[in-house]
């Protein structure tokens, strides 16, 4: 059997069963009671433990154990026991360091929890709470509403109640108060000169710590400061570092954009719905035969087939009076007729003398627009103000053959290969996949666009050999 300490006695009745015992512990009070209690109740093995003191002027506590799986009681004491006494001298160690580097504190730093809460040293823990209680209603700050120091107060209240509620904090505010109390006993032992070289080297000592605060104050103000310094620096680093991402983010989606924008437009338009008509105006004096659908659908027959139940014809003005003029919407079958049609327009040798052909719409088509941006059509044509065209540049050898080997019209078999200012007619790529648009019809369209161009410039030159 485990061998029991002088201290401590086992109480009759349990000397059988140590799984449940009661424990008298001799020259203790309550300040052990629950620091004992509270070490035994970390073993796991413990399922209850409970102190008592039967009476003050006894001077020894009762305490009682209860075990699991019928494990020694005393056992979890002895260890307790001893867990608390290296615990003990742990704290102890830590406070006469503590005492050392600072030996006597200032009247503003100095805080005693019992006087806070006009308790005794040797107070229960139940006298502890009584006195919180009683305090608390005094000093809070609901009830003090005018007093700005109210709130202070009562938290410092707070924090003397907790720290002597807690046992091992508790023993040392002990132990400094009592040590506090054997310096003043001493002190008022001495004889005047040693109390005049006591209160000299007090006020060295508080001078001391004073500078020591002071700069460990300024130390802990330049570390906040560094710190404060590191902190802005990673926030603006992180900005930078978000602008430089929004920045290439917005780079990515222009150049996104533009790829887009770039791969629409070489992507062939859609036909309107008008896009493959025009539109006819001619006076009857020069056209009186243009008087009907059959003789419009006969005259444009040249450039392509013409939808002639869908042209609508219009004289001005209207009978009974004579009409003088003839207004016309004729539909093509294709856009490449409709072109070759509009670059016939008041043409004699084409037979379109006095015939003013235009797009239905009062512009060109989009896909006709599209052709001359990319250059299928050998760009555009002469502007009003008398500015010699630019000549397109030379298209590269075709790679594979036409699509369709169909000879152009008659009309246009005479055109020359190469335009009168020495630049070749472009040629188109057999493989274009526009709608509506075959090579045989791209190739005609970019022969009289040649034409036209080539009729125009002949203009300009003659009125300026006039003029």
């Amino acid at each position: 059997m485990t061998e029991v300490p002088p201290k401590i006695r086992i109480l009759k009745g349990a000397e059988a069963d140590l799984s449940a015992a009661t424990y008298q512990i001799h020259d203790e009070s309550h300040t052990i009671g629950n620091s004992l209690r509270w070490m035994i109740m970390k073993n796991p093995n413990v399922e209850f433990c409970g102190y008592s003191v039967p009476h003050p002027s006894e001077n020894h506590i009762h305490l009682r154990i209860q075990m699991y799986d019928n494990l020694s009681s005393l056992t979890a004491l002895l260890n307790a026991l001893s867990n608390l006494d290296d615990l003990c001298e742990t704290i102890e160690s830590a406070y006469n360091d503590s005492l050392a580097r600072d030996h006597m504190s200032t009247e503003e730093e100095e805080v005693n929890p019992f006087e806070l809460l006009g308790v005794g040293l040797e107070s229960t823990e139940a006298e502890i709470k009584r006195a919180y209680h009683k305090r608390s209603l005094k000093v809070h700050p609901d009830k003090n509403r005018g007093n700005p120091d109210a709130a202070r107060k009562f938290h410092e209240l707070n924090q003397a109640y907790e720290l002597l509620l807690d046992p091992l904090r508790r023993m040392v505010v002990d132990a400094k108060m009592r040590a506090k109390e054997n310096r003043k006993a001493q002190f008022a032992k001495f004889d005047a000169k040693r109390k005049n070289m006591v209160d000299v080297l007090e006020e060295s000592e508080r001078a001391s710590k004073k500078s020591r605060v002071e700069k460990g104050a300024k130390q802990k103000e330049m570390w906040r400061e560094n710190e404060r310094i590191m902190e802005e620096g990673r926030i603006l680093r992180e900005e930078r570092e978000k602008e430089l991402k929004k920045r290439e983010q917005e780079m990515e989606n222009a150049e996104r954009k533009a790829q887009e924008k770039d791969n629409d437009e070489l992507e062939p338009p859609s036909l309107g719905a008008l896009d493959t008509t025009v539109r006819l105006k001619y006076p009857l004096s020069s056209q009186p035969t243009l008087t009907t659908a059959e003789s419009l659908s006969a005259l444009l027959a040249p450039f392509g087939l013409v939808e002639s139940f869908n042209i609508v014809l219009s004289l001005k003005p209207a009978p009974p009076k004579k009409a003088k003029r003839g207004i016309a919407l004729v539909p093509f079958k294709q856009v490449g007729d409709a072109f070759a049609a509009v670059c016939a327009s008041e043409r004699a040798e084409r037979g379109m003398r006095d015939v003013e052909v235009s797009w239905a719409q009062g512009k060109e088509p989009e896909l006709i627009a599209w052709l001359k941006k990319m250059g299928k059509l050998g760009g555009t044509t002469v502007e009003s103000s008398g500015n010699a065209p630019k000549t397109p540049s030379n298209a590269s050898v075709l790679s594979q053959p036409p699509a369709s080997s169909a000879p152009p019209t008659s009309a246009f078999s005479s055109f020359p290969s190469v335009l009168p200012g020495g630049s070749e007619i472009p040629s188109a790529n057999p493989s274009t996949g526009i709608t509506g648009l075959d090579y045989e019809s791209l190739t005609l369209m970019r022969l009289r666009q040649a034409e036209r161009a080539r009729l125009e410039r002949e203009i300009l030159e003659r009125e300026a050999q006039e003029f």
